[in-house]
């Protein structure tokens, strides 16, 4: 490939990570930080995007998040995550990736790697919960078949997308070391 069409690439693929960057936000303070607000500061219409997703999806996590079940108190933390360390670093890395900051790799390293080993034990977790039956005993954490297909179909994108980005990142990190090292300067 040509120095041309690896700088296209990377712009294209810088694109994709600022775009991505910018969707996350929204999503975060609207959505997925509902819990954090006092319930008289969150517009109905909202709540009842929560509601419905929840009432079609099944989702425990998200519903933990609103006082859902006890067994799904290990995804409390990464609630506060999102908060206090990814909603920090999506305007970081819109920032960095706008200037074109090479520094920007490592933050969206630290991003995809952690975000990544958070959405794993999510889906591992959506595939464990057993299987509805028409016989279930009432209050049994159970998805059906569905919701099961729902929830990985809309987490497991992410996945994918945080795992490439780790990739890219730490690919553009090493052949920048790898750059400085054949300069002398590192």
């Amino acid at each position: 490939m040509s120095d041309v069409e690896q700088s296209v690439t990377r712009r294209g693929i810088e694109t994709f990570y600022t775009l991505y960057f910018v969707a996350l936000i929204p999503i975060t303070l609207l959505i997925d930080l509902q819990s954090f607000y006092p319930p008289a500061v969150v517009p109905q219409y909202l709540k009842d995007v929560n509601t419905f997703y929840l009432s079609t999806s099944g989702d425990p996590l998200v519903s933990r998040t609103l006082g859902g079940p006890a067994q799904m108190a290990w995804f409390d933390p990464f609630s506060y995550l999102e908060a206090g360390f990814r909603l920090p670093i999506f305007f970081l890395a819109i920032y960095g990736l706008v200037q074109s900051y090479t520094s920007v790799y490592i933050l969206t390293l630290i991003y995809s790697v952690h975000t990544a080993t958070t959405i794993m034990p999510c889906l591992v977790t959506f595939l464990a919960i057993p299987t509805a039956i028409p016989d279930a005993p009432t209050g049994s954490l159970t998805l059906t078949a569905n919701q099961k297909q729902f929830l990985v179909t809309n987490y497991a994108p992410f996945l994918l997308i945080t795992v490439g980005m780790a990739a890219d990142s730490a690919f553009k990190l090493w052949s920048i070391v790898r750059e400085s090292d054949y300069m002398g300067s590192f």
